[in-house]
Formats: C-alpha cells, sequence, structure tokens
C-alpha cells in the first residue's frame, strides 16, 4: 500500500520506467526508495551553473538503469521547499535534506557537491538515511574534468562505487556498460533538458523553452521532457494567461516582456546552426592551377534557423494570434520587425527586420587541415535566409541537407596536401562579433545525416511503444469483456437459494418450496446445474384441503446471454423427481421448462413443470445467486 501511494505521488514519473534488470542481478535495493534534490556548487563559473542540474539528471538516469532502487521524480520537489527554505545561503543542511527525505517517503537522500577547484572540480555525493539522518554511503573525488561531468563519465563511476557499497551487483553487462561512454544523444538530452531547468529557474522562459525542445530533438520519449515543455507552451499561450490575469493589459504587458525576452536572448545567442560536409571535392584544375601547383577544394555547407530556435518562436507567434485582437494587432508584427521606442516613450516597429532572425548575420569561418596540423586553406561563408523563421513548418534535417551550399578554398598548394585533411570551424561571428562556439550549434552533415537515422530510429521505437501500448490495451479489453460475460452470466460456478412458490395456472396444488440451484460452466454460454427443493404442498380435493410434504430434485442444461455487468438471461429444461408435486399428491417423474434473469445478486425465473400422466403446474421463483465474480467483487469493495 505504501508503494502504491508512493506511485500516486510521483507525476509522471520516469524512475519506475527505465530499471533494465539486464544491466543488475538480484532484488538488493528495490525496496529502496531514493530521492535526489539539486545539491549545491561552489565557485562554478557562470557559464557551468547547471552543472547541478546536470548531476541531479545523470544521477537520476543512472540509479534508474542500473539498479532496481525507486528514484523519485525531482518534479515533486516543491513539495518539500518549505523543509528546507531555511537552510543558509541556498545550501541545504543534513537535516533540511533528511526532512526533504521525509516529505517525499523516501529512505534515502542523495546529496550532490561539487567545487570549482580552477580547471578541476571536487565531486563528492552523499546517501544520507532519512530516519537517522546519518551518511550510510559516500563517495569523493578530488579531481574532475568539465569533459567527464558533461559526458557522464564522473557520475557512472561514483554510481558504480556507490552501488558496490550498497551490495547491488552489476551483471558483465552493467559493468561494461556503466563503464563505457555514454551515447552522444542521452547526453545531449540530458545537457539541454538541465540547461533548461536552470534557465525556468532563472525565470527565462524563451531560453527554458529552446533547450527543452533542444532536449526533446534527442530523446522525443522522455517523459520528463515532455511535461515539462507541455508546461512552458502552457505557459506561453494566451488562454493560460486569460486564467491568471485579467484584462488586456495585463496580457499586453506579457507578451511585451515575452518578446523583448525573445529579442534579447537572441540577439545574444544565434539561434542558427552551422552545417558543414567533411566530403572535400576536387574543382578540374585550370591550366594557370597547374602551371602555380596549386589547386581549389570544394566542401557543402550553410547556416539555417535551428529547430530548437524555430519551434520557440512559432510557440510564441502562436500564442500571439490567441491574444485579443488589440494584443495580437500590437505584436503582429514580431519576429520580422523589432518593436523600438521612441524619445517619447511610443512604441513603433522598424522597418528593417528583426536583425537576429537575418542569417546574414551568422559568418563563419572554416579552415582545412592537413597531417602536420598546418592550415592549408581558409574561407569564409556569409549566411542567407534559405528558411525562414516566418515559417510555421518544423525544420526538417533532411531539407537542411539538400540544401547545403558550396564553399571553395582556391589556391591550395598541392605539395601540402595530405592523405588525410581535417574540415573545421575556425571562428564564428555573429552581428560583426566574434561568439564563443558553444553559442551557436554546429554540426557536420555526417552529424545530420546520423541525427536523422537516430530520430527516425526514435520515431520507430515511439510508433512500437503505441502499437504494443494499443495491442495491450486491445487485450485488456477483451479480457474485460469476457470477465464481464462472465461476471454477468451463469456459466461460472454459481449457487442460488431461492423461494418458489406455484401460481395455480394449470394444477390445484400450492407449494411454496426452499430452492437450492447450483451451476456451472460447459462452454460458452452453456451451463449444466442440479437443483433441489423441500417445503409444504397444498392439494385440494373436492373434500378437503391436504397439507403435505413436497420434495423434488432435478438435472438441469442451459444457455445464458449476458446483458451487461452481473446481468444476463437465461433458459434452461431438465429431468428429475417429484413428491406429491402433482394434484392428487402422486410421486412420479417432473420435467422441467425454465427461463429467468440474474441481476446482480438476485435471480428470477418462471418455470413450467409437466408430470406425465398428471398436470402442469407452473411456477414462479425469486432467490438470491452466489457465483464467484460476485464473491471477488464484493472482497474489492
Amino acid at each position: 500500500m505504501k508503494r502504491f501511494l508512493l506511485s500516486l505521488m510521483m507525476i509522471g514519473s520516469f524512475a519506475l520506467a527505465f530499471a533494465d534488470s539486464k544491466y543488475y542481478q538480484g532484488t538488493t535495493g528495490s525496496d529502496i526508495v531514493l530521492a535526489i534534490p539539486e545539491g549545491h556548487c561552489t565557485n562554478i563559473p557562470a557559464e557551468q551553473e547547471y552543472f547541478m542540474v546536470l548531476l541531479q539528471t545523470q544521477l537520476t538516469d543512472t540509479f534508474n538503469k542500473f539498479s532496481p532502487i525507486t528514484v523519485v521524480d525531482r518534479q515533486n520537489e516543491s513539495i518539500a521547499d518549505k523543509e528546507i527554505a531555511n537552510a543558509e545561503n541556498g545550501s541545504y543542511s543534513d537535516k533540511g535534506y533528511a526532512e526533504f527525505g521525509k516529505k517525499l517517503n523516501a529512505q534515502y537522500v542523495a546529496i550532490p557537491n561539487l567545487i570549482g577547484k580552477g580547471i578541476d572540480y571536487s565531486l563528492s555525493i552523499r546517501i544520507i538515511k532519512t530516519e537517522e539522518n546519518k551518511v550510510y554511503y559516500s563517495y569523493n573525488n578530488n579531481s574532475v574534468t568539465a569533459t567527464a561531468i558533461k559526458n557522464g563519465t564522473a557520475i557512472n563511476l561514483a554510481v558504480k562505487e556507490i552501488l558496490d557499497q550498497m551490495g547491488i551487483m552489476l551483471t558483465e553487462a552493467g559493468k561494461t556498460e556503466i563503464l563505457g561512454s555514454v551515447d552522444t544523444s542521452t547526453l545531449k538530452a540530458q545537457e539541454n533538458l538541465s540547461k533548461g531547468i536552470n534557465a525556468s529557474k532563472r525565470g527565462t522562459t524563451v531560453e527554458a523553452m529552446q533547450y527543452y525542445y533542444a532536449a526533446a530533438e534527442y530523446n522525443i520519449n522522455n517523459t520528463e521532457i515532455n511535461q515539462r515543455l507541455s508546461q512552458i507552451q502552457s505557459a506561453a499561450s494566451t488562454g493560460n494567461i486569460g486564467d491568471q490575469v485579467r484584462g488586456e493589459q495585463q496580457i499586453y504587458d506579457y507578451w511585451k516582456k515575452t518578446l523583448s525576452e525573445a529579442d534579447t536572448y537572441f540577439d545574444n545567442n544565434p539561434p542558427f546552426q552551422i552545417v558543414y560536409s567533411t566530403n572535400i571535392k576536387y574543382r578540374e584544375r585550370t591550366t594557370s592551377e597547374l602551371e602555380r601547383g596549386v589547386v581549389t577544394l570544394k566542401i557543402n555547407c550553410g547556416v539555417f534557423p535551428n529547430q530548437s530556435s524555430q519551434k520557440a518562436v512559432r510557440t510564441l507567434k502562436q500564442g500571439v494570434k490567441e491574444s485579443p485582437k488589440a494584443i495580437k494587432d500590437a505584436f503582429s508584427s514580431w519576429p520580422r520587425q523589432k518593436r523600438i521606442q521612441n524619445n517619447n516613450n511610443n512604441y513603433y516597429y522598424s522597418y528593417s527586420r528583426n536583425e537576429w532572425i537575418d542569417a546574414e548575420n551568422c559568418t563563419f569561418t572554416i579552415s582545412i587541415i592537413n597531417d602536420q596540423d598546418k592550415v592549408i586553406g581558409k574561407s569564409t561563408f556569409k549566411g542567407y535566409n534559405i528558411i525562414s523563421f516566418d515559417s510555421d513548418k518544423n525544420i526538417d534535417l533532411s531539407t537542411i541537407i539538400k540544401s547545403l551550399d558550396t564553399l571553395s578554398f582556391e589556391n591550395i598548394d598541392i605539395n601540402y596536401i595530405t592523405d588525410n585533411l581535417i574540415i573545421k570551424v575556425t571562428e564564428v561571428t555573429w552581428e560583426g562579433k566574434k561568439i564563443p562556439f558553444e553559442k551557436i550549434k554546429i554540426s557536420t552533415k555526417e552529424d545530420l545525416e546520423e541525427e536523422i537515422r537516430a530520430i527516425n530510429e526514435e520515431k520507430r521505437r515511439a510508433e512500437l511503444l503505441i502499437e504494443a501500448q494499443k495491442e495491450k490495451e486491445r487485450k485488456e479489453a477483451e479480457a474485460q469483456e469476457e470477465k464481464r460475460k462472465k461476471e454477468a452470466s451463469r456459466n461460472r460456478n454459481s449457487g442460488a437459494l431461492n423461494v418458489e412458490w406455484g401460481i395455480n395456472s394449470f394444477a390445484d396444488a400450492n407449494a411454496v418450496l426452499l430452492t437450492f440451484d447450483y451451476n456451472k460452466a460447459i462452454k460458452n454460454s452453456l451451463f449444466w446445474g442440479i437443483e433441489a427443493a423441500l417445503g409444504s404442498s397444498d392439494i385440494d380435493t373436492d373434500a378437503e384441503t391436504i397439507e403435505k410434504f413436497s420434495f423434488h430434485t432435478i438435472g438441469e442444461i442451459g444457455f445464458n446471454v449476458p446483458l451487461m455487468l452481473m446481468t444476463c438471461i437465461y433458459t434452461k429444461a431438465g429431468i428429475g423427481y417429484t413428491i406429491n408435486h402433482s394434484s392428487d399428491g402422486d410421486s412420479g417423474l417432473l420435467l422441467r421448462a425454465a427461463a429467468g434473469i440474474d441481476w446482480g445478486v438476485l435471480t428470477i425465473q418462471y418455470a413450467l413443470d409437466y408430470v406425465p400422466g398428471h398436470y402442469f403446474s407452473d411456477r414462479v421463483s425469486i432467490g438470491y445467486i452466489w457465483n464467484s465474480s460476485i464473491a471477488s467483487r464484493i472482497e474489492d469493495y
């Protein structure tokens, strides 16, 4: 019961869904419920402040994958906020963590801690038992690189050591997997999800939205990503705003702030991706090039709006469209034009396009490097708008690949050309200023082709999951229907205790009998039964009314038709023996035909009896029916 209630508390918990027993042995740890808060960090650069959320994400995923431990969905952390709000400087005390765990019904809490030490970090993880507020398991590494944090190897090593301390044994496949590299799609999904959560905490909606869209590109089936994306999409819709604020002024102010935030964010974070091919082609040499000993090399490349930015912009545009007419008209030109405030504090739209939507503002330089690490060629590509941010359609990666343009590298000295040449983006400028590579997505054509393959596989897995779910639901529906029919029918083991009396349509005999009727299934809707009845019988003669003992037993076979839950109609015929059943009081062979209805625990039946050589008589009975389906329903209730 406790685990059941906990599962209700975990909204969309993916903690239970991804446990994979092929990576661990036995059931050690299956009774553990573990909460993983964000933890805290010290001396971390601003651009890496998302590391704590990333560590939390990685810890959750790794414990789920390599152990039977149940990890509480972090989206439920808000219910424990009051328990840890009094911690100093935003970091929690062990007591606060223990209270945090108790609030979530978790026996243990894993507390990550990260300290910057110049170019390296110190990573520690303490796992405390909430009831005792005592550290039971721990891990510490004083020399962790940023690369090890980003690629997941730091957390994998930490979790492996902690699992060893807990006595949770990995299989050979588990040991190989946890000590190996994490696949790129998982890393990209974790990184973008963590950056999105961090942006949400800072209140930068547009930035968070873009990261969630980017995370979904790499893992479309992740429950948490989809939930957070759905929440932020809802928050950006006018319908949701209208439920929270009143009046057009508040809605206007919301969109003014949000679209201004989007402009500022994209002004500083190019919403484009650079794509280039590593396949170098040779242009046919001219006579002049032969004389000079040079050659022209070519590659394909281009600049395109990235998918996550495109989706974020489309979501905002849709929210504006759903606004009242005055607000919709006020922002209808976004993002094609930027709203500008003049000296009179009035706003107007510029006649030129908003700069961040223009690919021409993105320029990049590509170098060709030989085996001796010598740059033998360099060329610059200036972007231009092939795919517009005004499009309401998603950007198809295959369309990007087909739209790559040609970039030429002229006058390459053939003496410097070696067997292995490297293509590398060496500089990116945005609106005339150099920008760090991490601020823009850079992919090779081959990377995109692999991404398309991975996305298609992910979609196929999703389709298979949907098909499997539909098949499961179909089988469950069939099973429910079969159960319904069984619950409604008499072709289950059942008994009925009836009161039966004659209605004198044919005979002068009256009888009030106590009847027991037992039924058992044959096949489908057929059943057989045995009936026995005992009671008194009044027989009218010309001279007097005689009270006699009455008894009969009958073997029957019948057919039933279910109507609805625990309700059916049935008909049956039987042969048996009666004592003092006929009008003259004689005993003898009894033939019976009957029909009735079962409704819940009640049964009503009409029967026509015939005693050969004597008379017909008909009878009505009402009784209480009992079968295994009714018994189970009462127990469930």
